[in-house]
C-alpha cells in the first residue's frame, strides 16, 4: 500500500467489523488540524524531544485466523513511537531535539533528569543543551 486511499480501500476489505464510521471521524478529525497547507503547530510554540537508537515496530503483518499481529519490519524509535512520526517527519528541525532514551524513561524524574532540565531551559527561553541532548539524529536503522 502506497498511499492513505490504498490503505482505506484495503482496511474496508480485510478487516470483517471494520467500522468505516470511527475510521471517518478519525480522519476528519486528523484533517482539522491542518489550516490552509500548514499543520496547527506552526501556529503553536512547540518542541519535539524524539526518543531514538531503540528498536522500534515500523511494519505489521495481521493473520486473519489466529487474530495475532506480528513486525515485520522495525526502524528507529523510542521503542513505542517511531522518531519520525513522534518529530512529525522533522518539519521544525530547529525545534527537534533527540535523546538516547526510551519511551517511558523520556520524562520520569529518576532517569531522565538531562529531560527535565532541557525542558526547564525551553520554559525559560532557552534551548541551551543539556547532555545527551542532540538536534541532529544520531541512529539510523
Amino acid at each position: 500500500m502506497n498511499t492513505f486511499a490504498d490503505t482505506r480501500a484495503y482496511l474496508s476489505v480485510a478487516i470483517s467489523d471494520y467500522n468505516s464510521v470511527l475510521f471517518n471521524r478519525a480522519t476528519d478529525r486528523n484533517d482539522s488540524l491542518w489550516s490552509e497547507n500548514a499543520h496547527v503547530t506552526a501556529y503553536v510554540d512547540t518542541y519535539y524531544i524524539v526518543g531514538e537508537s531503540k528498536s522500534t515496530a515500523n511494519t505489521y503483518t495481521f493473520n486473519h485466523v489466529t487474530g495475532a499481529y506480528s513486525t515485520t519490519s522495525v526502524n528507529v524509535g523510542d521503542g513505542t513511537v517511531l522518531s519520525y512520526s513522534a518529530s512529525m517527519n522533522d518539519i521544525y528541525p530547529g525545534k527537534t531535539f533527540f535523546v538516547n532514551a526510551n519511551h517511558n524513561n523520556l520524562v520520569r524524574l529518576d532517569s531522565g533528569p538531562k529531560i527535565i532540565s532541557f525542558i526547564k531551559n525551553i520554559i525559560n527561553g532557552s534551548t541551551l543543551y543539556t547532555q545527551g541532548i542532540k538536534s541532529i539524529p544520531q541512529y539510523i536503522m
